[in-house]
């Protein structure tokens, strides 16, 4: 008995560590038939790729059966004084932040500095809507974002920035109607210091109106309907 209390605890410890660490991710995209997952920590050398001011990353957790999430990165290189090269650090280089990448203004201007822009691909459902929930950690200052898609997007939340030992965490929601083929995400950040050391991008999809809702409309309206009808005969 003892040793299979053991065995199962071992086996929960390895499904946690499995298991994506989500900060501020909220909405359920493991139970949804259309979610989708994938993160950046540019801690795997191997998945970036480029040079100089243009970069692409390939992202350390991608749980997306639709396609393949690629970020492309752009930095601005201006700072010969700088003691970090601008485009991608790879680790180690700052304790609890082992990869990311850096832009710089040698003029200290509100610039992009460094911007990324990522699509994530899906498949389209003309019923149903679609969320997308995305978070990242940084220094400097986030100077624009954007999400583009077919149909109308709507940006229903924005948390920060939340100060996080000397860098900033930022949470960003998105409500796309109806749910597209693909999305595309920008993130610009200020060139003084514009640091980027994780990305979480979280995606589900909806229904517009639940099924027992849907229906309990239609029975609704047909009622209303014969209502009408009967007191027009009358």
């Amino acid at each position: 008995m003892m040793k299979m209390k053991k065995f199962l605890f071992t086996l929960l410890l390895c499904v946690l560590a499995a298991t994506p660490v989500l900060a501020n991710i909220s909405i359920p995209w493991r139970n949804n038939p259309y979610g989708t997952y994938q993160e950046w920590t540019f801690e795997n050398q191997a998945n970036q790729g480029g040079a100089g001011h243009d970069w692409t990353s390939i992202p350390e957790v991608d749980l997306n059966p639709y396609g393949n999430p690629v970020a492309a990165i752009h930095v601005i290189d201006k700072c010969p004084t700088s003691a970090l090269t601008p485009g991608y650090n790879p680790p180690p280089l700052l304790p609890g932040h082992p990869g990311l990448y850096y832009g710089h203004d040698e003029f200290h201007q509100f610039g992009a500095g460094l911007a990324l822009t990522i699509p994530i691909p899906n498949i389209p459902v003309p019923n149903y809507f679609k969320l997308v929930q995305v978070e990242f950690i940084y220094t400097g200052i986030l100077t624009g974002f954007s999400l583009s898609a077919p149909g109308g997007v709507t940006l229903i939340g924005n948390s920060g920035p939340v100060p996080l030992d000397g860098w900033y965490e930022q949470t960003l929601t998105w409500r796309i109607w109806p749910q597209p083929p693909e999305e595309v995400i920008y993130l610009a950040f200020n060139g003084s210091g514009g640091t980027v050391d994780k990305i979480e991008i979280a995606t589900v999809c909806k229904p517009t109106i639940p099924a027992p809702a849907a229906l309990l409309l239609t029975g609704f309206g047909t009622g209303l309907v014969g209502l009408l009808r009967r007191r027009r005969t009358i």
